[in-house]
C-alpha cells in the first residue's frame, strides 16, 4: 500500500543520464506531459524519508508546464500516484505533506514570483 499525502514530483537518475535528462524523462513518464520546459536549476536539495530509507533530493529544477495539456498519471502501467492536481500556491502549501517541500515552494515563490 502506498502512503497517503501530496508531494512534489521527483525521480531517480538512471545510468549515464544527466540531471536535465532525468527531469525530462520523469515528467514524461509520470504525467505524459510533452509541452513543458526547464526554467532553471534551483541549486537546492532536501531530505525525506521513504520507509526506513533516508533520501536526499538533489538538483531541484523550476519547470514550466502547460496546464491545459491533459495529464495521464497511469500511462506507464505502474501506479506511482493516485491523483494529481494543478493548484494555487496557497493551496499547495496546505496540501503538501512534508515541511521540506513546503519550504522549497516558499523559496521558489519568494525568489521568482514576488
Amino acid at each position: 500500500m502506498h502512503w497517503r499525502g501530496w508531494e512534489l514530483p521527483k525521480g531517480t537518475i538512471e545510468k549515464d543520464e544527466s540531471d536535465e535528462q532525468t527531469i525530462l524523462r520523469e515528467i514524461r513518464e509520470e504525467t505524459s506531459l510533452q509541452n513543458f520546459k526547464i526554467i532553471q536549476p534551483l541549486n537546492k536539495s532536501f531530505r525525506y524519508k521513504a520507509g526506513n530509507i533516508d533520501i536526499i533530493m538533489k538538483n531541484v529544477f523550476l519547470v514550466q508546464a502547460n496546464m491545459d495539456e491533459p495529464v495521464n498519471i497511469h500511462q506507464s502501467g505502474q501506479q506511482e500516484h493516485d491523483n494529481y492536481s494543478w493548484v494555487t500556491y496557497e493551496s499547495a502549501l496546505k496540501m503538501l505533506t512534508w515541511n521540506n517541500a513546503k519550504n522549497l515552494l516558499k523559496y521558489v515563490n519568494r525568489k521568482f514570483f514576488k
